[in-house]
């Protein structure tokens, strides 16, 4: 049986990844819920808490995957492809979205519309488990890309960021009417995750000499 903190923390992650933190109530929250307004101010005293407290549950756990990833292709003897940097950022949200059945789904959601809405919380969170590994990362990413200047490795970062959770929240729609293709052999969720990492590999490696 979930414990009223677990339920608190469940209810709200949905609410916020449904219709976003400044457009849920508290009183939504508990009613979606079934806990007592009291429960939810004695644990977390308002939405703010809330969303700290959410956070806190979903990126520890995705930053030592990804703090793994890297320390793996470190030991291949070997500097990474732009590819397998990119699956260090991209691989362990396509987990969570295509086998974390609906809690998994629920934080990508969530993770998703934090980051288009570039919520403060959010920031702050991601900035502090993202320090672990973002050293590391970014000087292996730039080696990869030598005619980059770190400008524009930043930028095409921030545009292949947005790309990777747009192209996750979407795995489940249905093609557009103008996909005939795709309408009548549809890819699995993961040859699509493999069709973006191409896609977004080719993106940042684009242009390396102008």
């Amino acid at each position: 049986m979930k414990s009223t903190f677990t339920k608190i923390l469940d209810a709200s992650e949905k609410q916020f990844a449904l219709y976003g933190v400044e457009g849920v109530s508290l009183r939504q929250i508990i009613a979606a819920a079934g806990v007592s307004q009291g429960s939810l101010h004695y644990h977390f005293g308002g939405k703010e808490g809330l969303l700290e407290a959410i956070l806190e549950r979903c990126l520890p756990p995705l930053m030592d995957e990804r703090a793994a990833m890297l320390t793996a292709l470190a030991e291949a003897g070997r500097e990474p492809s732009v590819r397998e940097l990119l699956g260090v950022i991209v691989l362990p949200l396509a987990r969570r979205f295509i086998e974390g059945g609906a809690a998994g789904k629920r934080t990508v959601f969530l993770l998703a519309r934090l980051y288009h809405e570039q919520n403060a919380i959010y920031l702050r969170a991601t900035e502090k488990y993202f320090r672990q590994i973002e050293f590391t990362y970014l000087k292996k990413l730039q080696a990869a890309l030598p005619a980059l200047s770190r400008r524009q490795v930043e930028l095409r970062v921030q545009i292949s960021s947005g790309a990777v959770f747009a192209t996750l929240i979407g795995l489940e729609r249905t093609p557009l009417p103008w996909q005939t293709e795709l309408s009548e052999d549809p890819l699995s969720a993961w040859q699509t995750v493999e069709e973006l990492m191409d896609f977004l590999a080719q993106g940042l490696q684009s242009d390396q000499g102008r």
